[in-house]
């Protein structure tokens, strides 16, 4: 795992040794020699929303080979733990809440196309709902509540010693380049200073109840 992140972090043991402290669940892809190829972490877990129990799933880190990049490996995983988190959510008739930390534009842009009822938006825009919800994850998590004046998707300082690589920073500029993406700098994510953008979504509602649907 280390080796596969290294390229996109100056040091990415403090992020990995945070991901398997709370993560449950790994995907992974391996070669026929059975040499990981790449990796996906999630955690399930509970969180508690308007005094119920809400399920919910910690979509955590990936990563893939350089020589794999781009070749539909790690969305295959991303696309196993989603059947796995449909399959439960029909099993249980209700919808789960997704949710992950980021401070790339890459994952952000997925998160919107790929699930639904994602925030914020692309604006910065959010719910009310969406506003119970962060402020449920910052309790799971025990992080700090939000603070007036500030956007409150913002959590600042919690990527502790973990620093994108300057090759890593270059691709990101230029995506938000390519993409005309704004969010971060438009709300105040300093990736430097340690800060990710909190990001919460939803499966698609006609998996519920729909047996066979994907």
């Amino acid at each position: 795992m280390l080796t596969l992140t290294q390229p996109s972090y100056v040091d990415p043991s403090a992020l990995i040794e945070r991901e398997l402290k709370t993560c449950s669940r790994a995907y992974v892809g391996r070669d026929v020699d059975g040499k990981l190829l790449c990796f996906y972490l999630t955690e399930w877990h509970e969180l508690e929303i308007d005094g119920k129990r809400t399920p919910a799933v910690y979509l955590g880190l990936s990563a893939t080979t350089q020589q794999t990049k781009n070749t539909g490996l790690v969305a295959a995983l991303y696309a196993e733990a989603l059947k796995e988190i449909t399959e439960e959510q029909e099993r249980r008739s209700t919808l789960y809440l997704l949710w992950s930390t980021t401070a790339s534009p890459t994952i952000f842009l997925a998160m919107s196309i790929f699930l639904e009822q994602v925030e914020p938006s692309v604006a910065g825009a959010f719910s009310e709902s969406g506003l119970k919800a962060v402020a449920a994850i910052r309790r799971y998590r025990k992080l700090s509540p939000i603070r007036a004046g500030e956007h409150p998707f913002v959590l600042r300082g919690v990527a502790e010693r973990t620093l994108y690589s300057s090759d890593e920073i270059l691709r990101i500029e230029k995506i938000k380049k390519r993409k005309s993406f704004t969010l971060f700098d438009d709300i105040n994510v300093h990736e430097a200073m340690s800060d990710r953008l909190l990001v919460v979504a939803r499966t698609p509602k006609k998996t519920v109840g729909s047996k066979g649907a994907r």
